[in-house]
């Protein structure tokens, strides 16, 4: 416990204080300084190298320091999925592995390391596609979430490249739920050496397109990016309205944001109403989002229903 204090408050005489250095760009940065009784977030190094420097002005009896664990990792705080190499920020998700689990941004609910590249990999099976449902998102950054902006960002990606379909996003956002267009996905977090956030927590699941389509009847659709109610999947490990907000405001609780940014933006797919008429639109017009295995259901169920209605 430190003496209580305003850490930042210049020509204050007894201060008692421990600050935290990190390496950026050879020199030494100071990314953060502890006082008072308030126990902090875990600290995570952008590197090997980390120092703490205890500050006092004068002898003290009434207060007692600070205690802290420290261990060296290689996982850059990601407790989640198959790291190939240690020294990557870079983890795999297989559905033969696990086919639901949490994902979360390095350190958190700490601030995430600045100037890393962390890639998430999604594999499931043939007729699967990705379903990652976020309880937490607070990346540092304001739109457009761009390099002239100095944001950080998390993308999203169909393909081990950049996808078009999908921007970047940063600020903080509340119930965004994406999902991919088959069976690979790809999130990817990017920082810089500004400012630091508290990163993500999500939880994903692999699904079947077939089992998501015959559930949730035309115009479902696969891939986007929408909110809680508005994107759904069949046979996702189930979390009520109540369950899920309640997980989120924990994790907003749980999780200091260094910086609040406005929330990046994001699209939202229209439902497709269900009678024959749009069966047949569904079939003619929107074609160009289906895949082969997907169409020829559609095309199927869609023939189906038009004989029943003669």
């Amino acid at each position: 416990v430190l003496a209580k204090c305003q850490c930042n408050l210049i020509g204050f005489v007894f201060v008692y204080l421990l600050q935290i250095y990190f390496k950026v760009d050879g020199r030494d940065e100071v990314v953060e300084t502890l006082c008072g009784d308030t126990l902090p977030k875990p600290i995570l190094s952008n590197g090997p190298w980390l120092m703490l420097e205890f500050r006092s002005t004068y002898n003290n009896t009434e207060n007692k320091g600070f205690t802290a664990d420290f261990s060296f990792v290689t996982n850059y705080g990601v407790t989640t999925g198959y790291q190939p190499n240690k020294t990557d920020c870079t983890f795999h998700y297989f559905k033969n592995a696990s086919s639901q689990g949490w994902i979360q941004s390095p350190n958190f609910p700490g601030a995430y390391p600045r100037n890393i590249r962390c890639n998430y990999f999604f594999y499931g099976d043939p007729l699967d596609y990705v379903l990652i449902r976020f309880t937490y998102f607070d990346i540092e950054g304001i739109l457009p979430c761009d390099e002239n902006s100095a944001s950080d960002t998390v993308e999203f990606s169909n393909f081990l490249t950049r996808d078009r379909k999908f921007g970047l996003y940063c600020g903080a956002r509340r119930d965004l739920i994406v999902r991919s267009d088959g069976r690979f996905f790809r999130v990817t977090l990017a920082t810089n050496d500004r400012l630091d956030g508290t990163g993500f927590r999500a939880l994903y699941a692999f699904e079947s397109t077939i089992a998501a389509s015959m559930a949730q009847g035309p115009g479902s659709g696969v891939g986007g990016v929408g909110l809680v109610g508005v994107v759904g999947a069949a046979g996702v490990p189930y979390l009520s309205h109540h369950q899920y907000h309640q997980i989120a405001t924990t994790e907003r609780s749980a999780a200091t944001v260094s910086k609040m940014g406005k929330s990046g933006a994001g699209s939202r797919r229209k439902e497709i109403c269900s009678n024959a008429a749009c069966w047949f639109w569904l079939v003619f017009v929107a074609v160009p989002t289906l895949n082969r295995s997907q169409l020829a259901m559609v095309t199927t169920t869609a023939m189906a229903t038009w004989l029943l209605i003669i």
